[in-house]
């Protein structure tokens, strides 16, 4: 009787572990891809403050870090002092 029911709810419980670690799998590889993000700043001229966005952007590479629409994109920069007036420091895409 006893290894009847073991051959009957085995496998239903090995599945159920299986979804289970899938779903906390992918869970970790989201949070991971947001961690990659970094604070990068773009000026505004209307507040003359740099403004936080959030970039997959560094301080080395050749190609310059930009947000927007093609034709109307804004440079990103690393914030150069606490009163957020001065961002020069350009970031660029890895």
């Amino acid at each position: 009787m006893k290894t009847n029911f073991l051959r009957k709810t085995l496998p239903i419980g090995v599945g159920m572990m299986a979804v289970a670690f899938a779903f906390a799998t992918e869970s970790k590889t989201s949070q991971n891809s947001e961690e990659e993000a970094m604070t990068g700043y773009i000026y505004n001229s209307a507040t003359n403050h740099c403004d936080e966005v959030k970039v997959d952007c560094n301080l080395t590479g050749s190609i310059p870090c930009t947000i927007g629409e093609i034709g109307n994109e804004q440079d990103v920069f690393e914030l150069r002092d606490s009163s957020e007036t001065s961002c020069t420091i350009p970031l660029y895409r890895q």
